[in-house]
């Protein structure tokens, strides 16, 4: 076969068998000595038009196998072209009237796909994908769920991401019924200078732009009118209460609002007192009961610190939804009085 190493592919180490149309069907029987740590490529070309269309059959066998100084012939396909992914059949369910959301299923094909990584179709406009594991053999199914409704152009993109391609296509979404507004999020704040909670309102279906309400603690709010994105949209909370949607519409109709949240608070309170004592007297310092960590200034963790030396002193408490709170106290010494001598004539 000649010396086919990795480091020596050109035309002085390529080998060219032909094989003329001798054997019914077309067949070939190569034999070789396989050197240990070197590669071996094997390239069949057909240039022959036969009818009916025949099989070939080609044999490779080793001659010198387990010889001194033979490798191992490994007839396992390689292949060193980049991946192609060749088509995307898309097809769209129709719109869920409940949800407001429909999905994309479909096809990929592709060819030479990476042995790892994972093959991703993604749909741009909602930023959802389906990701597939490998093994990759041709071609794949996919499916993308809960796309809202929106009845516009979609950029669909597939791609590996072990590897070198990826391809482009677009599908035209269902249009959903009149806007479905749907209220989430909420959480804790803690006061009195901590970042607010976040309460969601997302529109599904419907056309924008959208007007939109809600309510804190049954009282209405102002709302938002001719609103076109980004979704969802934010309310900062920062008092504890509930909140509550009350109305969605798109320009096109009026809709339907679900949907609440609920929004707690908790502001944790330390006290400690400046204290004088004489000299060697023991000072208590109380954080107080019921929280959940307490880290004193001197690395004490307890509710409570002994104190014997003057100085300032400082406490750290938290409480079960992680808020926190400190103060601090200076402890002073008086000089404990020297006993007077009474000189006797």
């Amino acid at each position: 076969m000649g010396d086919l190493c990795t480091d020596s592919l050109d035309n002085a180490h390529v080998l060219t068998c032909n094989f003329l149309g001798a054997i019914s069907p077309p067949g070939a029987i190569l034999n070789f000595e396989v050197i240990a740590g070197k590669y071996y490529y094997l390239m069949f070309v057909h240039s022959g038009c036969y009818s009916p269309p025949l099989s070939y059959i080609i044999t490779i066998s080793q001659t010198n196998r387990g010889q001194p100084g033979a490798g191992v012939l490994d007839c396992d396909l390689v292949y060193n072209q980049p991946c192609i992914i060749t088509f995307i059949y898309a097809d769209t369910t129709p719109c869920n009237t409940s949800t407001n959301t429909f999905n994309i299923n479909g096809l990929v094909g592709f060819m030479y796909p990476p042995s790892s990584g994972s093959l991703v179709v993604k749909d741009v406009n909602s930023g959802l994908m389906d990701i597939i594991s490998p093994p990759f053999a041709g071609q794949s199914n996919f499916s993308i769920k809960n796309i809202p409704c929106d009845g516009q152009i979609h950029s669909l993109q597939a791609w590996f991401t072990d590897g070198e391609c990826s391809l482009d296509t677009t599908i035209v979404a269902p249009q959903g019924d009149c806007a479905v507004g749907v209220m989430s999020g909420g959480g804790h704040v803690c006061q009195p200078s901590g970042p607010p909670a976040e309460v969601y309102i997302t529109a599904y279906g419907g056309l924008p732009p959208y007007s939109f309400s809600w309510s804190f603690n049954g009282v209405s709010q102002p709302g938002v009118s001719g609103y076109t994105g980004p979704w969802p949209y934010v309310i900062s909370a920062t008092e504890a209460g509930t909140y509550a949607l009350l109305s969605m519409s798109g320009s096109d109709c009026p809709g339907t609002a679900t949907g609440s949240a609920v929004v707690t608070a908790s502001e944790p309170i330390v006290t400690l007192n400046d204290t004088t004592v004489c000299a060697g007297e023991a000072v208590v310092l109380d954080a107080g009961a019921g929280f959940s960590t307490y880290v004193w200034s001197t690395g004490y963790t307890g509710q409570a610190l002994t104190v014997t030396e003057p100085g300032t002193y400082s406490v750290m408490v938290s409480d079960a939804n992680g808020c926190q709170a400190s103060d601090s106290a200076t402890i002073t010494h008086h000089p404990i009085p020297q006993p007077l001598l009474i000189k006797h004539n």
